[in-house]
Parts: C-alpha cells; sequence; structure tokens
C-alpha cells in the first residue's frame, strides 16, 4: 500500500489505483512470499506529479497526475529495485540498484532516461557481486556514482559475510573500490554523497562510517564513538546534511 497527505502529515489517504494493477498478482516478497512492500518512492526534476515507486519483489511502476493513473510495470523493467534515485542535473533520469541481479548477471544496475517508460541495463564489472543495494550519485555529477553490492540475498542482508563498494564514471563499467571497507564480514554499506565536497563518498556498516575523499583511492574510517553493540546490528538508514 502507498499514502499520501495533504495536509503536512495529519491524515493520510490509500493510493487506491495500486491494487487494481494487472502485475500486482506477481508481485512477491522473497523470504515471505505471500507478502510484498513498498521499497522505494522517489520524485521527479521535471514533473512535480511524478512519483516513481519500487514493489519488492515486483514491479517498477508510476504515476504523472498525482497518483490519479498508474502506469504498471514497463517491459523489461526491473522487477526488484532497492534503490530508486533521480538527480537534478538528468532531471528526466531514473537510477537504480537492483536485486535482479541474481537471476540475471547484466541486470544489477539499469537506468531510464525517461522516467521508467523504457529501462537499460549497464552492469559490466558487477558480475562477481551482482546483487546490488544502494546506491549514492555526485550532487555535481550524475555520471559519477557508487553502488554496494553483494554476492547473494544472504550475503547483503548479513553481518557476517561480505558486500563490495564498486564505481562507475561516466560509460566506463563498474570498478570494485572496496579498499579500507571491513574485509572479512560486515553488513552491507548504505552509501551517501557529500553534499559539498563533490566527489566524495560516505558508507556506512556495523563497524561505523567510511569516508572515501574525493580523488582517493582508499576509505578511511571515521573516529566516533561507536559503541560495540552496534556492531552486532544492521543498519537501516543514512544520511549525509549540508552543516
Amino acid at each position: 500500500m502507498l499514502y499520501y497527505s495533504n495536509d503536512k502529515g495529519e491524515t493520510w489517504q490509500e493510493f487506491t489505483g495500486i491494487q487494481s494493477l494487472p502485475s500486482k498478482k506477481s508481485w512477491s516478497f522473497p523470504p515471505r512470499p505471500t507478502t510484498h512492500h513498498v521499497r522505494f518512492i522517489t520524485t521527479s526534476y521535471s514533473n512535480e506529479d511524478y512519483l516513481g515507486v519500487a514493489i519488492e519483489a515486483g514491479a517498477f511502476i508510476y504515476t504523472t497526475n498525482q497518483g490519479g493513473t498508474w502506469n504498471d510495470r514497463p517491459e523489461d523493467s526491473p522487477i526488484d529495485i532497492h534503490t530508486l534515485l533521480t538527480h537534478p542535473k538528468s532531471p528526466k533520469k531514473l537510477y537504480a540498484a537492483c536485486g535482479d541481479g541474481i537471476y540475471n548477471k547484466a541486470h544489477s544496475y539499469a537506468e531510464s532516461n525517461d522516467e521508467g517508460q523504457s529501462w537499460q541495463y549497464k552492469s559490466s564489472g558487477l558480475e562477481n557481486h551482482p546483487y546490488a543495494y544502494h546506491l549514492a550519485i555526485n550532487p555535481n555529477d550524475p555520471s559519477d556514482q557508487i553502488i554496494s553490492a553483494a554476492k547473494s540475498p544472504s550475503a547483503a542482508h548479513s553481518i557476517y559475510k561480505y558486500s563490495a563498494v564498486y564505481r562507475k564514471q561516466g560509460e566506463s563499467s563498474w570498478v570494485d573500490i572496496s579498499e579500507g571497507l571491513p574485509e572479512n564480514h560486515s553488513s552491507n554499506h548504505h552509501l551517501a554523497a557529500d553534499p559539498t565536497d563533490f566527489g566524495a563518498f560516505y558508507a556506512m556498516n556495523n563497524y561505523g562510517i567510511y569516508h572515501l575523499a574525493s580523488g582517493a583511492s582508499k576509505w578511511e574510517k571515521l573516529e566516533l564513538d561507536w559503541q560495540e553493540k552496534y556492531v552486532n546490528q544492521r543498519p537501516s538508514c543514512f544520511l549525509i546534511e549540508e552543516d
């Protein structure tokens, strides 16, 4: 279900049109196959009435008129988008880190140039870790992206296995840039771009927060009061805010 509010959260109403989409009968979240959920919601830099929605697992759907009508899963679109981003310098473009790579290694990462009507897969380099989860984009350069990825869903969601981070710049393939991050095991890395130091990024896992300086090739762990109890927990959200 997806809800909206027109009064700053005082009351909420459901976008009921989602329930009648033809693809809904195939939506299924693998750990609990009789369920599914909204995984990600993104807005548009070109249309204030637009919403793109990722259903885990089963579909990417979108509306161009504030939910008055919904467009069902476009042909060859991802069915398991984990992170769905837009960028002000590419206002009609969508960027998606996908779990689809466990079914087809060519489908770990996808882009759309028309806000989801059609999709292109650009996953070269991610073959060793095809299950992609988090994504961050350079605020000044939408062609500069980093992605966290693992060999499988179990590896991505465990704190005892291994996830990697890759970087893609321009039309080049993805390149593993995990040096400096935990080598043997950690939770998957939640990623964020530095809002002022363009080209710098952050990664958070159960061991703490790591920084990749602009132009650097190795992550450095930040000196924080990171409590021991956090090592046995898996982070679920990470934001970097301009001071």
